[in-house]
């Protein structure tokens, strides 16, 4: 079985690939002119370049080594992605020789540039259930730092930690503002996990009416648990008026996007 952190470094690298990469092969003259740029110290013709012979786009033969050195320019030149790329590398001891050391530095030097996946993954490093050695307040350090970059997982990993990691001490305020804003950028598990927070009041005021929107932006989102409780909270009347149909539809939502308690409930309401 796979590590969270194996999956998180499939996953880096998968999206800092597609942020410079194309759906199409961008073809020879691009990625020749893009050679050229590299020569003349730009970072983002190095990216080009990189992610050519990554994907064996351009005319290039598919070559993982020599893509690794044009990310370690791009790094050099102070393209953040590029780092990260390098990071992965030496982290998987793929093209690269395996050293966490050299990762980690690279790492803070994509995140300091301003990639919120290097801070993210910091703070995976740190924090994970699996890692080697936790570190509590360096992952939130981290996630923080990501979280104010305007990263949805960071922001969403920052509340995690604060309100449910049983190593850390609790700080379900702080959590309550990042699950926020996390919530703002897009990510349903956060709006499902404020919204549970307002309704019962855990850790923040209890706020029916609240936990509504929060838990409405979730279904928005095609959260499972977020349509499923929103349809409960119609069902019996907590923050609106009790309303069985509406309360059936947002629980026959839930059941659809995979939440099986909603499709009981919804069974229950003649």
């Amino acid at each position: 079985m796979r590590s969270m952190r194996s999956v998180l470094l499939a996953g880096v690298a998968g999206l800092l690939l597609a942020g410079v990469a194309w759906a199409q092969d961008p073809g020879k003259q691009l990625v020749d002119k893009a050679e050229k740029d590299c020569l003349k110290n730009k970072g983002d013709g190095c990216l080009t370049v990189a992610a050519a012979l990554s994907l064996g786009q351009g005319e290039r033969a598919k070559d993982e080594a020599k893509a690794l050195d044009f990310y370690q320019k791009a790094c050099d030149l102070k393209k953040g992605k590029g780092c990260l790329m390098v990071a992965v590398a030496h982290e998987e001891g793929a093209g690269r020789p395996k050293d966490q050391a050299r990762a980690e530095a690279l790492y803070q030097k994509g995140c300091g540039l301003g990639e919120s996946l290097g801070c993210d993954k910091l703070g995976m490093i740190y924090g994970a259930p699996d890692a080697p050695v936790f570190d509590g307040p360096k992952a939130i350090q981290w996630f923080e730092k990501s979280c104010k970059l305007k990263s949805e997982n960071g922001c969403f990993m920052l509340g995690l930690m604060l309100t449910e990691n049983p190593k850390v001490s609790p700080d379900p305020k702080r959590g309550a503002a990042a699950y926020a804003k996390a919530c703002e950028l897009g990510s349903h598990m956060a709006c499902t996990n404020l919204g549970a927070m307002q309704l019962n009041g855990q850790g923040v005021p209890k706020d029916e009416a609240q936990a509504l929107k929060s838990l409405g932006r979730a279904c928005e989102l095609n959260s499972p648990n977020g349509c499923g409780m929103l349809g409960l909270c119609h069902a019996q009347g907590r923050g609106v008026p009790a309303d069985l149909a509406k309360g059936k539809v947002f629980l026959l939502k839930g059941c659809g996007l995979g939440f099986k308690p909603a499709c009981q409930m919804a069974e229950s309401i003649k």
